[in-house]
């Protein structure tokens, strides 16, 4: 097997253990900013930990060095009969086959990528820049979820109630304030190298909801009257959410959200 592929599999198979023990000693806690780090390194660790060199330290352990040594020798060794008078035919490897479909599945999530920032870019360019309560927003033009991208806000206006929207600015606000469409970003060029291992979408999701959690937290704790809020996410509940690059006002997670601004602190 080409290194390439042994140390895209050790970073995959890093990704799955860093999901693993997320799920296990992370998932219940309230600590949103230390998650945020954890996640963005989880995913750093993965590509830097497969190239350390460890053959020193094997050569230092002895079992594992001869079983190393077996092991390169025996496949030294191994040799394919071939009939001398059987015609040599062209068949793709299975390797072959398995390099042409993830270079495939990468053009097809690099395009996907790169039409949904086309589409950001379009829908800046034809919304209308408009001030709400002193924050520069952009009015879309088509009917949607409030979302953000970076320092953009995007809202639509005939939906926005007045009782909401102070929330909901600051929901968003929050997300622009603090970079979210970087972890956003990161998580999404991952998953496009990593397309084939699930446990990086699951990964990628976590990594989502706890930027919503973030931005919620901060409504909560600004606001007197948290479960108003709470109305207003589950207001939002019928409306068909959004997908994409944006930080956006979503409903996908809405019942983990509220359970968890509901949940009491973690003590430090």
């Amino acid at each position: 097997m080409a290194p390439e592929w042994i140390y895209l599999l050790k970073v995959n198979a890093g990704i799955a253990l860093f999901y693993a023990f997320y799920k296990l000693f992370c998932q219940r806690d309230t600590f949103f900013l230390w998650r945020r780090f954890a996640l963005l390194s989880f995913m750093g660790i993965s590509f830097v930990y497969p190239l350390l060199n460890i053959q020193h330290w094997v050569k230092e352990q002895p079992a594992m060095y001869e079983l190393a040594d077996y092991y390169a020798t025996f496949m030294m060794l191994e040799e394919v009969y071939v009939s001398p008078t059987t015609p040599h035919v062209e068949v793709p490897s299975l390797m072959t086959l398995c390099t042409t479909l993830y270079f495939a599945g990468i053009l097809l999530l690099s395009l996907r990528f790169i039409i949904q920032l086309l589409s950001i870019c379009r829908m800046r360019r034809m919304g209308k820049t408009v001030y709400l309560d002193g924050q520069r927003v952009i009015s879309l033009s088509t009917e949607g979820n409030p979302f953000s991208f970076f320092g953009w806000i995007f809202v639509y206006l005939p939906t926005l109630k007045p009782d909401s929207q102070g929330e909901i600015l600051m929901h968003e606000q929050t997300h622009a304030r603090q970079w979210h469409s970087i972890d956003v970003i990161v998580s999404e060029i991952v998953n496009i190298i990593c397309w084939f291992n699930p446990f990086m979408w699951l990964l990628k999701s976590e990594i989502r909801l706890n930027l919503e959690y973030l931005a919620d937290n901060k409504v909560a704790e600004t606001l007197c009257n948290c479960k108003q809020y709470q109305y207003h996410l589950l207001g939002l509940a019928h409306t068909n959410g959004q997908t994409g690059l944006y930080n956006n006002f979503n409903v996908s997670h809405i019942k983990r959200r509220i359970i968890m601004m509901n949940k009491k602190r973690t003590r430090t």
